[in-house]
């Protein structure tokens, strides 16, 4: 009996310290939550990550408070989690090696539910936060709360340091606002090795029905297609596609990508360019195979959440379902030829200028009339001055007072329909439609940095609207913006749009690379414009220096036109393909790429026997010379021995007068340098 009493005694205290808490067991990391749903403990092979004072992983805001739990208790698969407010929420548990998946099965609490918290992971500052990814981690451990369903808001929050030392905590969160839905919701909870984290994630995406694609049949953040850099054409047309073909093959691309102006007649109700493409989808379809045949993947790029006039959305009715977001009241009658349109009061919620592809336009609708205006009249008699009737189609009409007045919301020259209606839907089936018959590889998603209300749900909604249509689920993603849950379909993100001066422009956008990487998605430095002569050969070489430095796709931006015309577009081309050779031959060191990196500091690729060479190069500005006489400068060679070279462009133009001297007439369209009295071509 004595014996007994003791081995029951034994077996009570041994248990002690673990009454009233959970634990979720993920292979390599370990957590705790006590008994009132904060987690105290995030152990990964042996370490400690978790740091005192944060706030419970499970919260309730209601018409009635803010409640956290009065205990949480583990039920086999369940978590049931009872608030002091009263009420519980039920949450199915699902462990795997490195994650936990949390979904909530049932929730009853009293009033009305505001805010629902579906975790807090507290960690310490790691070396690196990554937002919008909401994870955070360091070279040997990591941890990250993601969504599991698009209305769920996840995001880092900063809480004090703790235990008198600097150091911040980091608490990642998920929750549900009422706004976008209480309810579904969901959470993953990831702590593993670094080592493991990609490997990881990919496993809980598939594992969570999250989108998963594997462009090439690689998890696109880790698919070597997301490394390869494309060909982007514009104003192109079936008739241009053997022309694409050769430039293509001598750039070394491995994908083409078609600019929505080329295939795209309206993102609206009539989606395919005729005047491109005759015969309509059968042209595209057919011009896609094509290229396929000719050895490339194939895109096609789009403005998603727009529609272009002309179009039947907007004329003779404009759709209801388009985006109004500023109105007004008219403050007296006025006939279909007037070109001041009166308000009640000053205007002050519309756009003061049209602001072009960075503004969000100056049309109004009133009834069924769409007009342009010039500019806001701030004072009495308040309204609209310099009005352009019946504009994009639409017939102007004679509106009575009191008649509503409403901003349509432009982006890019194009119409943003509202994304919480049926529309979406309705534009979504069309695009997919498309996409699904070419059978194409890749859709670049442009246009994803503006959106209604908040960007990381209108990012979700518009790209899981098209995701969910894509007949193949590994198609290469990309987008002009991304947020927590469209992350998963994004296999890389552009940096920006390279126009003007290609350097300097980049030198801008370099810095943002390390925001990219730390959310670990591939970087592609960004489309850069082949149009006119201010794309020059040093220009073009410099963005390549980065792309190998950075190990980053890079895409040439240009058109039939341009192929034709440019006069350094081969030169460039071949640069590209040669770049693109020795980046993807993985033979260059990482002291070289480091090198490459720094801003500033041009380098020059030559061949050495069969060895290529970077050779460091200092460019002077260009001059321009418009006569013989006078036309002498001085270079500054502040290091050396270097070599001294000089690069002669001569333009085209209108042909030249003839010479006062009676020799033969030159024409600018046959350029010359002659040196010492030899022609040189």
């Amino acid at each position: 009996m004595h014996a007994i009493l003791l081995a029951a005694l034994g077996v009570c205290l041994a248990a002690a310290p673990c009454l009233g808490a959970t634990t979720l067991r993920l292979g390599a990391a370990t957590l705790r939550l006590d008994e009132r749903g904060v987690v105290v403990s995030v152990r990964c092979d042996g370490r400690e990550y978790a740091q005192p004072a944060a706030p419970p992983a499970f919260e309730v805001a209601t018409d009635k408070g803010v409640f956290g739990p009065a205990s949480v208790q583990r039920k086999g698969k369940e978590l049931l989690v009872t608030f002091e407010g009263g009420g519980h929420l039920r949450l199915a548990l699902t462990e795997r090696r490195g994650f936990a998946l949390l979904r909530v099965t049932d929730l009853a609490v009293p009033g009305t539910v505001e805010r629902l918290r579906l975790f807090c992971l507290p960690t310490g500052a790691l070396e690196t936060l990554a937002e919008p990814m909401n994870a955070c981690y360091d070279r040997r451990f990591a941890a990250a709360v993601m969504a599991t369903e698009v209305n769920v808001r996840a995001q880092a929050l900063r809480g004090p340091g703790a235990g008198g030392n600097n150091r911040q905590q980091i608490w990642l969160t998920a929750e549900t606002v009422k706004q976008f839905g209480i309810q579904p919701a969901g959470a993953a909870v990831i702590a593993c090795p670094r080592a493991e984290f990609e490997e990881t994630i990919a496993r809980m995406e598939r594992a969570a029905g999250l989108p998963s694609p594997r462009p090439g049949g690689v998890w696109s953040k880790r698919s070597p297609w997301a490394k390869r850099s494309y060909l982007f054409v514009t104003r192109f047309s079936e008739a241009d596609t053997d022309e694409v073909i050769a430039l293509a093959r001598r750039g070394g691309f491995h994908t083409i990508l078609i600019g929505q102006e080329s295939w795209c007649a309206s993102t609206g109700r009539d989606p395919i360019n005729r005047l491109s493409f005759p015969r309509g989808l059968e042209s595209l379809r057919a011009t896609i195979a094509r290229l396929k045949r000719a050895g490339f993947r194939v895109g096609l790029h789009l403005l998603a959440l727009s529609i272009y006039p002309p179009d039947l959305y907007l004329a003779p009715v404009p759709d209801k379902r388009l985006m109004r977001d500023a109105f007004a009241d008219l403050a007296a009658d006025v006939d279909p030829a007037a070109d001041f349109i009166p308000t009640m009061a000053p205007p002050k919620a519309f756009p003061a200028v049209d602001g072009g592809s960075s503004g969000y336009g100056t049309v109004i609708q009133i009834g069924d009339e769409l007009i342009h205006y010039a500019e806001r009249s701030m004072e009495p008699p308040y309204g609209f001055r310099g009005c352009q009737r019946g504009v994009h189609g639409t017939q102007a009409a004679a509106h009575g007072r009191g008649a509503r007045v409403a901003h349509l919301k432009q982006v890019f020259g194009s119409f943003y329909f509202d994304l919480d209606t049926s529309l979406l839907d309705e534009i979504a089936d069309r695009l997919a439609a498309v996409v699904n018959t070419c059978g194409v590889d890749m859709v670049y998603w442009d246009g994803s940095e503006m959106f209604q209300g908040e960007h990381w749900y209108g990012t979700a909604r518009l790209h899981k609207a098209f995701y969910d249509r894509f007949r193949n689920k590994d198609l290469l993603l990309q987008s002009s913006s991304f947020g927590h849950y469209s992350w998963h379909f994004v296999s890389r993100a552009a940096s920006a749009d390279g126009h003007g001066d290609l350097k300097g422009y980049l030198d801008q956008r370099t810095p943002s690379f390390k925001w990219y990487n730390a959310n670990l998605m591939p970087v592609d430095i960004g489309w850069y414009y082949l149009y006119d002569t201010s794309a020059t050969t040093d220009q073009f070489e410099y963005v390549l220096n980065k792309s190998l430095g950075c190990n980053a796709s890079i895409s040439l931006q240009t058109s039939p036109s341009a192929i034709r015309e440019h006069p350094y577009l081969g030169e460039i081309v071949d640069l590209i393909g040669a770049y693109e050779r020795l980046r993807l031959g993985a033979g260059v060191p990482a002291t070289t790429r480091a090198r490459l990196r720094e801003p500033k500091r041009d380098y020059h690729l030559e061949m050495e026997g069969n060895k290529p060479v970077l050779r460091r190069v200092v460019y002077e500005p260009w001059r321009m010379v418009e006569a013989a006489e006078g036309a002498t400068w001085e270079v500054d060679v502040k290091d050396g021995p270097c070599r001294v070279g000089v690069e002669v462009a001569a333009q085209r133009g209108r042909p030249a007068d003839p010479g006062s001297s009676g020799g033969p007439t030159v024409s600018a369209e046959q350029p010359f340098l002659e040196v010492d009295g030899k022609r040189l071509a």
